[in-house]
């Protein structure tokens, strides 16, 4: 009897324990460099936090779209001028290229998307990413985050040299370098949009339901006047960081 009494005893402690972490605030990250991204990173799964990679091309009307882990220098430069990159982690980014040989229909283009553990759903959880868009002369590259019932807040620059927000101008004529991006809950249904860094910027938005995930894409960046090689014309993104209030 004694016996059971101290195992019941151990199990509530447990229990206890469990329910005191997960009253805690958390902070979960992730980077390139990694060495779960050694060779790469579609379909990889690394820090914590997050679900693997999950990489989607189209390159059915000719041109040529993909991932690879790189400096993001060339692309925080200005014009294939590199500079030093501020969003490295030991020299490594996630990067991204989806490079046309025209411009219409079929242009290639590229989808990362990524699963949070645990959805984003209190006021006060915040997912924030670093992101370089690079140039774009046919299409364009951004970041939304992904719910059930599809993207929410969505951020993208697009050719003509303006930045969106949700589909509106937020700010225009680019600007190379990194941007810091941030979304942050202000309550179950909406939250607030920050950018900082090359672009200064923020803006509002509502979501249907927990933020699930996020996504980051591009398409035809280069219409045919860069090669693949022209790192200019690449996006790149890092420092994943997912931050859920005490609950």
């Amino acid at each position: 009897m004694k016996h059971n009494i101290t195992f019941a005893a151990a199990v509530s402690a447990a229990a206890l324990c469990l329910l005191a972490l997960s009253s805690q605030a958390q902070t979960l990250t992730d980077s390139a460099a990694d060495p779960a991204y050694a060779s790469g990173y579609a379909g990889k799964n690394g820090g914590s936090g997050f679900g693997p990679f999950v990489v989607a091309l189209s390159t059915a009307g000719g041109g040529t779209a993909g991932t690879f882990i790189f400096t993001a220098a060339e692309g925080e430069g200005n014009r294939g001028t590199p500079a030093p990159s501020t969003i490295d982690s030991n020299h490594k980014s996630f990067g991204f290229y989806a490079h046309g040989t025209s411009h219409g229909a079929g242009d290639p283009s590229l989808l990362i998307t990524r699963r949070f553990t645990h959805p984003l759903a209190a006021k006060g959880d915040t997912f924030s990413l670093d992101f370089v868009t690079g140039y774009n002369d046919g299409g364009l590259a951004g970041v939304a985050l992904t719910t059930r019932s599809g993207p929410v807040g969505r951020f993208q620059y697009q050719v003509g040299g303006n930045y969106f927000l949700n589909g509106k101008i937020i700010v225009k004529g680019y600007r190379p370098g990194a941007l810091h991006l941030s979304y942050t809950l202000t309550s179950p249904t909406t939250y607030l949009f920050t950018s900082s860094g090359a672009v200064v910027c923020s803006g509002t938005g509502k979501t249907s339901g927990p933020i699930t995930g996020f996504l980051v894409h591009q398409t035809n960046a280069s219409n045919g006047k860069k090669s693949v090689t022209s790192s200019d014309h690449n996006g790149y993104f890092n420092h994943l960081m997912l931050k859920y209030i005490a609950k």
